[in-house]
């Protein structure tokens, strides 16, 4: 009932499984597949029949292969599919010798698809519990080193670039982490050399006769050499482009060298890319520290509400652009919030090609910074972008700084006497109505910034970068940072300082520098440590403070609310013999 694969096999996933039709698929092709048995996924053999079955195979195999090793693999019919790889999920046995081992190998690798861990895969991927496992019979080699080579960089999945991933011994090595292997990265259409690190290599995966699969040093001298020369790295090139144009792109090979030949033993699909011409785009660098955390469904539904309204939508809605009024500029997904690509490149049509640079461009990818500078430059939306404060009296520059005062001074005074206030006291319609204020005052303060913030700040750093690059030699923006940082009245400045000052106090106290290193709490360190003039400046430090946090996430808990917060602040600074600068 075992079958060996060869060019003339058919290439069923419903008989071979998805490892199986794979091999089937490069033999067909002409790739060096080692020599590979399959017992079919329909084959309903079970007990002595399997095993007599099985042990038959195993002399036809020692007859032919004396003293070889064997792989035995799963090829289940949900395996190396295009959106689900299985990669590790089911099982592999390598390094089996002899009629026993060989049973007790196929038996793990066909009970393997009723494991808690492949069902959780499957249910995860909306997948049946339809799925049947045929078991690979494989020629184990013997290499001198083996690796993974990916066609696509999952870590640049947008440069042409393919990956090598290279240790000693067998392959195993490499795709279960055990080593550190040496790394390439090559162009994708030429094979030039565009990276490469040398890995550790401590150790090699070897099989060694009755122990099957053993780890053994590698020589020092040759830890520190590249196990992969430049020819065998072009022989791989080749057999990388071979396969991608013979099975298309972005496919995940493994491989080895046994002696001075090279052999395929698995290509399959890299799962989990996005698509190499992507018709969208999103990303999370738009909010650099504002936006960059976990967010909440409270903070989605008022602050992120209050931002898309008042800084996207009655903007789009002034300039009469109802292309922007179309799409969706920021979407939650899994806690995080990203902002839209397409809005992006639509919103920067107002601007000519020329103005497209600056900080924008880092949001998003070569590939599709590239289709955003291609956008036609419409002068109407710019001159209407530009009309906009004229339409609104707070906008305008000599006007925005005094209606964010006002707005100040409203939250002053309606807020500040009620952050003492305990909510459970209040009834549903105090809620409702104090919570309807707060709907408004954030609104407005949206309002208020949109320009100030939105507008004049983001230009006139842009005009100080510039002149700074071409007066001054600022390529690197370094001098730029350091202007700015050093602007009166900036409160993450101040905030900074006072910190930078508790820890100095604290560094007065022994005991409560001992204290704090340990980890101690505000309420134990304090009855010890009263005397010290760190808890004057601890408790002036939460009142200015304390009603800040570490993020703008609304349901973040304030410094004031757990004190202690602050203390780590305090620690970190305790660690060096010497105080840090200001």
């Amino acid at each position: 009932m075992t079958l060996p694969l060869d060019a003339g096999t058919t290439a069923s996933l419903e008989r071979l499984g998805g490892k199986g039709a794979g091999l089937a698929r490069l033999l067909r092709h002409g790739f060096p597949v080692p020599e590979v048995w399959c017992l079919p996924a329909d084959v309903d053999l079970e007990g002595a029949s399997l095993e007599r079955e099985l042990r038959t195979l195993a002399a036809r195999l020692e007859a032919r292969f004396p003293d070889s090793a064997w792989a035995v693999r799963s090829s289940a019919t949900a395996e190396d599919l295009e959106d689900a790889s299985f990669a590790g999920v089911y099982q592999t046995v390598l390094g089996v010798r002899g009629a026993d081992a060989l049973v007790a190998a196929v038996g793990a690798c066909r009970a393997s698809v009723a494991s808690d861990q492949a069902r959780a895969y499957r249910e995860a991927r909306g997948m049946g519990e339809g799925v049947r496992m045929a078991v690979l019979i494989q020629r184990q080699l013997v290499p001198d080193l083996a690796g993974v080579l990916l066609t696509a960089n999952p870590l640049r999945p947008f440069a042409r670039e393919c990956v090598i991933d290279a240790a000693y011994g067998l392959g195993e090595g490499v795709v279960s982490g055990r080593v550190d292997p040496d790394h390439w990265v090559l162009d994708r259409e030429t094979g030039a050399l565009r990276e490469g690190r040398i890995g550790e290599k401590a150790t090699a995966l070897r099989c060694d006769g009755d122990q099957g699969v053993v780890e053994v040093a590698v020589p020092a001298v040759q830890r520190g050499q590249a196990c992969l020369d430049a020819a065998r790295r072009q022989e791989l090139f080749e057999l990388a482009r071979r396969v991608s144009e013979t099975l298309g792109p972005r496919m995940d090979l493994e491989w080895a060298f046994e002696g001075d030949r090279l052999y395929l033993l698995q290509a399959r699909p890299i799962t989990g890319l996005p698509p190499e011409r992507p018709r969208a785009v999103w990303t999370r660098k738009f909010g650099d520290e504002y936006l960059a955390g976990y967010t909440t469904p409270i903070a989605f539904t008022f602050l992120v509400r209050w931002i898309v309204d008042w800084t996207f939508h009655d903007v789009a809605r002034l300039t009469g652009r109802r292309d922007l009024l179309a799409l969706e500029p920021i979407r939650r997904h899994h806690g995080y919030l990203y902002m839209s690509g397409a809005y992006t490149r639509a919103a920067l049509r107002a601007f000519p090609r020329s103005a497209r640079q600056g900080a924008l461009r880092d949001w998003y990818t070569p590939l599709w910074w590239e289709a955003v500078a291609r956008e036609p430059f419409e002068p109407l939306a710019l001159l209407r972008t530009l009309a906009l404060p004229l339409r609104e009296p707070g906008a305008r520059m000599g006007r925005n700084r005094a209606a964010l005062a006002a707005h100040c001074a409203r939250i002053e005074a309606e807020i500040l006497p009620r952050l003492g206030q305990d909510p459970a006291a209040l009834s549903v319609a105090e809620l409702r109505a104090w919570l309807d204020r707060l709907d408004e005052l954030g609104q407005d303060h949206f309002r208020v910034i949109r320009f100030g913030q939105g507008q004049w700040n983001p230009l006139f750093h842009g005009l100080l970068q510039g002149l700074l690059r071409d007066w001054a030699g600022d390529a690197d923006g370094e001098f730029y940072q350091l202007l700015v940082s050093g602007l009166p009245g900036t409160h993450t400045a101040a905030i900074n300082r006072d910190l930078w000052r508790l820890g100095l106090l604290a560094r007065e106290s022994p005991e409560l520098r001992a204290g704090l290193l340990a980890g101690e709490t505000a309420e134990a360190l304090r009855p010890r440590t009263a005397d010290a003039a760190f808890w004057p400046a601890f408790d002036a430090f939460l009142s200015a403070h304390g009603h800040r946090s570490e993020s703008r996430e609304l349901a973040e808990p304030r410094w004031s609310e757990p004190p202690d917060r602050v203390l780590v602040f305090v620690r970190a600074q305790l660690r060096s013999e010497a105080p840090p600068r200001d």
